[in-house]
C-alpha cells in the first residue's frame, strides 16, 4: 500500500509539472498574466463558381499539444463569413482558420484545410481592430495541407483520432459497397513481345498502396490483371509496371497508369480497361498514343487587400517521376490570370497549378502554393471546354503545408 502510494504522488507530480511545463495557458490565465489579445477574419467561399453556404468554421489559437477554439461560425446563404476573438497570452497569439466542406467530396467525413492569420492582424483588447480578409475561396481548389477531418470514434477500446483517415474508418467498421477494377493489355519492347513482365494493381491510398493483384505478362506480352476493395467512396485504382526494356541498370524501371474511375464498376460487373503500348518509353505522351486533352484555369491574386501583379505561376501535369509544364505565365496588374496548356495521356491528366510569390516574405527564394485542378475541367482535345476560376486568392493566407522554393 505504502509502495503504492509513493507511486501515485510521484505519478501526480510528473503530471502536474508536465500541464505546467506545456499548457501555459492555464498557467496564465489562473494568474491573471499575460495580456488580452484579439483577432478577426472574414471572406467569401464558393464552390465550383456558386456561393457555399452553411459552411463551418472554425478560429483557434494554435497551441503545443491541444488548439484552444476562440469562436465557430458558418457562411452565410452568399458564402460570406466573419469569425473573431480573443485569448490572453503572455507571448503573442498564434490564430489559425479552420475550414471544414464537403466541395466536390463525397465521403463519409469533411475536407479540411487551415489558413494562418498574419500575426500583423492581432491586436491588444477584447475586440479586433481591424479584419483579415483571405479573399473568396473556390473549395474545389484542392489547397496545400489539406486533408479529412472526422469526429473522433471510439472502436473496441481503440481511439481513433479527429484527423484519421476514413479508409481506416470504414474498414474497421466494414462499411461502404465493394467495388472491382479489371486491366488488360499487351506489352512490347522494340516491337517483340514483352514476356514475364511483373505488374502490380493497387488502390492508392493517402499513406500506403493497398495491393489488389499481382501478375505477369504471357509469352505474347498479354496480361490481365482484376481485383476488388471495399470502399465508401470510388476506388482510385492505379497499375504498376515493372521492365527492363533498353535498360540494363540493377533494378526495374517503373511507370505508372491510373484507371478512369468510369471503368471501376460494382463487384458484379465485368467491364474492363484495355491498354496496348510499348515500354521504349514510360510516358504515352512521347509514343503518341492515347488522347490529346486540355485544361485552363484562371483568377486573381491580390496581397493583403492589393493586386498581385507580375506574380509567377506554372501550369503542369503531375507524372509518377518529373512534372510536365503546360504552360508558364504571370499575373497582370490587377492580379488577375488565365493560363492553358494540353497533353496526350491514355489515362485522364492530372492538372495542377503552381504560384511563387513574396507576399509578406522577404526571403531569398518564393512562397509556393500548389492547387489541383479538379477532373471534370479536363476536356478532350487541345482547347480547353471550359476554364477552372479558383476565385480571389489572397497571397497572405498561409496554408499549413505551404512550402518554399528555390528552383522555379
Amino acid at each position: 500500500m505504502v509502495i503504492r502510494l509513493a507511486l501515485f504522488s510521484l505519478l501526480a507530480v510528473f503530471v502536474s509539472s508536465q500541464e505546467v511545463a506545456v499548457d501555459n495557458v492555464a498557467a496564465k490565465n489562473i494568474l491573471g498574466i499575460g495580456r488580452m489579445q484579439a483577432v478577426a477574419v472574414s471572406g467569401r467561399l464558393i464552390c465550383n463558381g456558386r456561393p457555399a453556404a452553411n459552411i463551418k468554421l472554425k478560429l483557434y489559437e494554435n497551441e503545443i499539444l491541444f488548439d484552444r477554439l476562440m469562436e465557430e461560425g458558418r457562411t452565410d446563404s452568399n458564402g460570406q463569413f466573419r469569425v473573431s476573438g480573443n485569448k490572453r497570452e503572455i507571448t503573442r497569439i498564434d490564430p489559425k482558420l479552420n475550414v471544414y466542406h464537403k466541395c466536390n467530396y463525397n465521403g463519409l467525413c469533411y475536407q479540411k484545410f487551415t489558413i494562418k492569420i498574419p500575426k500583423d492582424y492581432i491586436n491588444s483588447g477584447r475586440e479586433a481592430e481591424r479584419t483579415y480578409d483571405i479573399g473568396t475561396l473556390n473549395l474545389a481548389n484542392q489547397y496545400p495541407g489539406q486533408s479529412t477531418d472526422s469526429v473522433l470514434l471510439l472502436l473496441s477500446g481503440t481511439i481513433l483520432g479527429q484527423n484519421s483517415n476514413d479508409v481506416v474508418v470504414k474498414n474497421l467498421l466494414g462499411i461502404g459497397r465493394t467495388q472491382s477494377v479489371a486491366v488488360s493489355g499487351r506489352l512490347i519492347c522494340n516491337g517483340r513481345p514483352a514476356a514475364n513482365i511483373k505488374l502490380k494493381l493497387y488502390e492508392n491510398e493517402i499513406f500506403f498502396d493497398r495491393l489488389i493483384e499481382e501478375g505477369r505478362t504471357d509469352g505474347n506480352g498479354q496480361f490481365r490483371v482484376t481485383g476488388s476493395k471495399r470502399e465508401i467512396t470510388t476506388i482510385d485504382p492505379k497499375l504498376n509496371v515493372y521492365h527492363k526494356c533498353n535498360y540494363n541498370g540493377l533494378c526495374d524501371q517503373k511507370f505508372t497508369i491510373h484507371i478512369p474511375k468510369d471503368f471501376t464498376q460494382p463487384m458484379s460487373s465485368s467491364t474492363y480497361f484495355f491498354l496496348l503500348f510499348a515500354l521504349i518509353s514510360s510516358t504515352s505522351a512521347l509514343l503518341g498514343i492515347g488522347r490529346t486533352q486540355s485544361v485552363a484555369v484562371s483568377g486573381r491574386l491580390i496581397c493583403n487587400g492589393q493586386p498581385a501583379s507580375g506574380v509567377k505561376l506554372k501550369l503542369y501535369e503531375k507524372e509518377s517521376t518529373f512534372d510536365v509544364l503546360l504552360e508558364e505565365a504571370t499575373s497582370d496588374s490587377n492580379g488577375q490570370f488565365r493560363l492553358s496548356g494540353s497533353k496526350t495521356e491514355i489515362s485522364t491528366i492530372d492538372p495542377k497549378l503552381n504560384i511563387y510569390h513574396k507576399c509578406n516574405y522577404n526571403g531569398l527564394c518564393y512562397k509556393k502554393i500548389g492547387i489541383t485542378i479538379p477532373d471534370n475541367y479536363v476536356s478532350s482535345g487541345k482547347t480547353a471546354s471550359k476554364t477552372y476560376d479558383i476565385g480571389t486568392l489572397n497571397l497572405a493566407n498561409q496554408y499549413s503545408g505551404q512550402t518554399t522554393d528555390c528552383l522555379n
